[in-house]
């Protein structure tokens, strides 16, 4: 167990360990100054020397706390241990589950699945309007608040889109196999489209049970997410409406530029499959909330801003994943990976680890990325 300041900067009663993932832990306690229940997320001891890794959490734990929505996790402080010299930050906690805890009980019914992707969909727009790109958007990253509200948790190896990529210069990458992108298992930066692809995988988990890549090494699922398309949603769940079939495949693009637009034109997707916004006084009305299965009474509400209420079009590769509605079947579990980065629930762990590109194998068709040999590395924790 690492050392941590019992009382942090005065007023946090740090508790137990919730979860260690690849670069923090995250502790409860309590608030003493507002006495509130809250979450503490410090940057592990045997990394806070590490000056890429240390700037990285600072800089980003600052820009998380200035993301304010209601379908954001809220960073209420940010500061550092005078006792270890360690960078923490203080985070609302939240009494329900994590979207990764309701997977592990089955798939979700379609219409809890469009309630969900709605709400994370509008937090994502909000950081990318802001700058911030997640870079790590997984089911263990996605919580339920218990009242119907979900939120998207851990900006803490999300990225500035205006800001250098240090640990990507010096040889680190932070990713979560099975979820990352394509193009940035090929070596390029991380963006809102890329968000948007693992959005569409934890959809697709969400409302199959398995993820759309699976293969016995983490290099082998890197390979298929950069060669092979995903098999048709509806070979898993039949009862799945083919419009949001044809979202799911549409977010899971490998082309960047055959995704959404936007995450905006993503909701705006999402709407056009039903659903209705719920408007509290002084919210711009053209932001869609629906009220989640589980709590009919929620209204949550939504930070104002400009959202062009047009008709939406499909894109081509949206008419695309409708047309193959009716395709080849390909189902596979895909293997977990250890425990999450301080999220609780968490299921995959953020990697980081040097890089370098691996030769070619018999075993393993090789992937020619600077992203190869972590995922090589990451093999050893797989378990079948």
């Amino acid at each position: 167990m690492t050392s941590v300041t019992t009382a942090l900067g005065g007023r946090y009663r740090v508790g137990k360990i919730l979860g260690v993932g690849g670069m923090a832990e995250v502790r409860s306690a309590d608030d003493e100054r507002l006495g509130r229940s809250v979450a503490v997320k410090l940057l592990r001891e045997d990394l806070a020397g590490v000056p890429e890794i240390r700037t990285r959490f600072e800089h980003e734990a600052r820009a998380a706390a200035a993301l304010s929505h209601p379908n954001i996790v809220a960073v209420f402080d940010v500061d550092i241990d005078p006792a270890t010299n360690r960078p923490y930050l203080v985070m609302e906690r939240l009494p329900g589950t994590t979207l990764a805890d309701e997977i592990a009980r089955g798939p979700l019914e379609p219409d809890r699945v469009i309630d969900m992707a709605m709400q994370v969909v509008d937090g994502l727009a909000t950081a990318h309007a802001a700058g911030i790109v997640h870079r790590d958007v997984k089911p263990g990253n996605v919580l339920h608040a218990g009242d119907g509200t979900w939120k998207v948790a851990d900006f803490g190896i999300a990225k500035s889109t205006e800001s250098i990529d240090t640990l990507t210069t010096t040889g680190f990458v932070l990713c979560t196999p099975g979820y990352v992108a394509p193009e940035r298992l090929a070596g390029d930066a991380a963006t809102p489209a890329s968000d948007l692809f693992s959005l569409g995988v934890v959809l697709y988990e969400a409302l199959s049970g398995s993820r759309p890549f699976v293969a016995d090494t983490a290099v082998g699922t890197a390979h298929r997410m950069r060669t092979e398309d995903a098999a048709p949603l509806v070979d898993h769940r039949p009862d799945v409406d083919p419009g949001l079939a044809a979202v799911v495949h549409t977010a899971l693009e490998r082309d960047p530029a055959r995704r959404f637009g936007s995450a905006d034109e993503m909701r705006a997707a999402l709407i056009g499959l039903g659903g209705e916004p719920s408007v509290a006084p002084g919210v711009n009305p053209t932001v869609p909330v629906r009220r989640s299965t589980d709590s009919p009474t929620h209204t949550a509400p939504v930070a104002p801003r400009p959202v062009t209420r047009s008709v939406w079009a499909p894109t081509p590769g949206l008419m695309r994943a409708v047309a193959v509605g009716a395709g080849v079947a390909v189902v596979a579990a895909l293997v977990a990976l250890g425990a999450g980065d301080g999220t609780p629930g968490s299921s995959v762990p953020p990697s980081t680890v040097p890089v370098t590109t691996p030769a070619p194998t018999p075993e393993t068709p090789a992937v020619p990325s600077p992203l190869a040999d972590a995922l090589d590395r990451l093999d050893d924790a797989v378990q079948p």
